[in-house]
């Protein structure tokens, strides 16, 4: 895993974010087009103004040397700025120059710690190089389970990167099952999104010739559906329509079988739609009850976002459609119509 980390760290040192108003909106512009003098000259303006996503991406110029001379030491100067107003890839960039020794002393365990405030504010980015801190034991005791952990953070989040460690665990079997069609999905799809390691990922373990050979077998017993693929327990959804906010209370409140159930992450909603592609014939997959709405029904997940409308706190909450497979939000309360709950718990 620790050759994972020394391939990317360049490339996420890299990592910058946008604001679309002003200097900001032109030093982007300049940026993309490679005039990084100007980039330079404009985010400086607004960094001295105290724009803490400027602060982060001038260090960003100076840790990179886009438009100025590469300094670390000044870099991590405009980091520690943005990252005193609790900016997420500031405290992500600090981890990374703890971490690498660049304009200050290697340090692992102030790494970890700047990761881990990176990724309390969901940074995926951060929330990856925190499983390799973990699996490899750098600055922390080694906890195999908490690198895992971390890995599958960063997948949900949507971090390509770690969807090449994960699938690592997956292929051997670490800490859950081995699973070698969740190896093969997020080697695929870590590949796909231009991962050179997965690429060995892939060769290591023969994960192309292994699919073709694989069916999906759900199993069915007490009431529960047993999912090998991903090493959880599902609840079959109940055929009335539930908003959010009901859906949350319902999977929190089952006692059946032990309890401990809880609502799913978008990505497990994903990999359980797509191992529904893979064999559509499996008669069990009527039985988790998500096929029999007019139009396919909206199953919920755990995850939602304020919003104001009008000035009024709203919430809307992620769902996925199992009959085509798109995504979207919708209002937390109130919208019940066709949509579904799948309350799921790890395997036991």
């Amino acid at each position: 895993m620790r050759k994972i980390l020394i391939t990317i760290i360049c490339l996420i040192g890299l990592s910058v974010s946008y604001s679309y108003a002003g200097n900001m909106e032109d030093a982007k512009t300049a940026s993309d087009k490679k005039d990084y003098k100007t980039a330079y000259d404009l985010y400086l303006i607004e960094a001295e103004k105290g724009n803490a996503e400027a602060q982060n991406n001038l260090g960003a110029r100076y840790a990179n040397g886009l438009g100025v001379k590469q300094e670390f030491k000044e870099a991590l100067k405009w980091y520690k700025l943005a990252a005193a107003q609790g900016y997420a890839q500031a405290e992500y960039n600090i981890g990374i120059a703890y971490f690498s020794g660049q304009g200050v002393a290697q340090d692992y365990r102030e790494a970890l710690k700047w990761f881990q405030f990176a990724a309390a504010k969901r940074n995926a980015s951060a929330d990856n190089l925190l499983g390799v801190m973990y699996t490899n034991g750098l600055g922390v005791m080694r906890n195999i389970k908490a690198g895992f952990d971390s890995f599958k953070a960063a997948v949900e989040l949507g971090d390509s990167v770690a969807k090449c460690n994960l699938a690592e665990f997956y292929a051997k079997g670490i800490v859950i099952t081995q699973n070698l069609a969740m190896a093969h999905k997020l080697t695929k799809e870590g590949f796909d999104s231009g991962e050179p390691y997965c690429k060995e990922v892939w060769e290591k373990y023969n994960l192309a010739n292994y699919v073709a050979d694989h069916t999906t077998i759900f199993t069915f017993k007490d009431g529960l559906i047993d999912d090998p693929e991903l090493g959880f327990q599902w609840m079959p959804a109940p055929s009335r329509g539930l908003d959010q906010y009901q859906a949350e209370e319902y999977a929190r409140n089952l006692s059946i079988a032990g309890g401990g159930w809880r609502l799913p992450t978008m990505w497990e909603l994903k990999s359980l739609y797509d191992q529904f592609q893979i064999d559509i014939t499996d008669p069990i997959r009527q039985k988790f009850n998500v096929s029999s709405c007019p139009a396919g029904c909206w199953v919920w997940t755990s995850e939602f976002e304020h919003t104001t409308n009008e000035k009024v706190p709203i919430q809307r909450a992620r769902y996925i459609n199992f009959a085509d497979g798109y995504d979207g939000m919708a209002w937390r309360e109130g919208s019940r119509d066709y949509y579904r709950v799948l309350a799921v718990r790890s395997k036991r």
